[in-house]
Parts: C-alpha cells; structure tokens; sequence
C-alpha cells in the first residue's frame, strides 16, 4: 500500500519536472531567439523579462518542490 502511495508521489513529481523542463527550455529559447535576431532592441522594447521572469518562478519553484521531495523522503 505505501509503494503505490510512494509511486503516485514520484510520479507526479516526475510531472512536474517535466514540465518544469518544458518551460524552462521554451523560455531559454525565446530569450537566446531574441538576443540572436534583434540584438540592436532598445530595452523599451525588448521583450526578454518577459521570458526570464517565468524562468525564474519555475526554476525557484522547481527547486523547492524537489527540497520538499528529499525531506519528506526523511520522515
């Protein structure tokens, strides 16, 4: 009874990480797209934070998840 507790935990930690990848890699694109191709945008215009600010909330997010993951592990 606890494996299939323990699998569900695992697996929708695996979840998370994988879209956590997914986002994070999504946005890295964008971020390297922009500075490749437009590399003479005025900051007023420059669309880069958009992508860095979800970059940083889900690798912020990710990391706690996976601290949250080793201690629980520790009970």
């Amino acid at each position: 009874m606890q494996f299939k507790h323990s699998f569900k935990v695992w697996l929708l930690t695996l979840l998370l990480f994988v879209v956590t990848g997914i986002l994070v890699g999504a946005c890295l694109n964008a971020v390297f797209a922009i500075a490749d191709y437009y590399p003479n945008l005025p900051k007023a215009h420059n669309p880069t934070d958009l992508f860095l600010y979800p970059l940083g909330f889900w690798l912020d997010y990710g990391f706690a998840c996976l601290q949250w993951r080793c201690e629980a592990g520790h009970q």
